[in-house]
């Protein structure tokens, strides 16, 4: 990870999307490791520096590669948990930095998940 903090990575953005979960993360092309998702419990519009509103959860379809190719800031990494061994495993945990990546692909406004 790196050691830029999630606070100066937001007041460093002119306008983004704050991303603070994803969720029904699947695969859809191994060979350029495209995934296609939700995000999920909080999407957040920055504007000059700060969080201004929040935003309808949305679609993502993004490969990989391609977004840790658009890195511009990485942080600390942190210790998140995720149920990717199915709905009724227990949540196993992760260590994850926070990235601040350009060009994101969101494809469609999604429903209340």
């Amino acid at each position: 990870g790196g050691e830029t903090s999630i606070a100066e990575m937001i007041a460093t953005t002119q306008r983004a999307l704050l991303v603070t979960r994803f969720d029904r993360v699947e695969e859809l092309d191994g060979r350029s490791l495209l995934f296609r998702g939700y995000t999920r419990d909080g999407l957040w519009l920055i504007e000059h520096g700060r969080i201004s509103k929040p935003v309808k959860n949305m679609v993502f379809t993004e490969s990989v590669l391609f977004a840790l190719n658009n890195v511009e800031a990485l942080g600390i990494p942190q210790r998140v948990y995720s149920d990717l061994d199915g709905p009724t495993a227990f949540p196993s945990p992760r260590i994850v930095p926070p990235l601040m990546i350009r060009d994101f692909s969101f494809t469609a406004l999604a429903d209340a998940i």
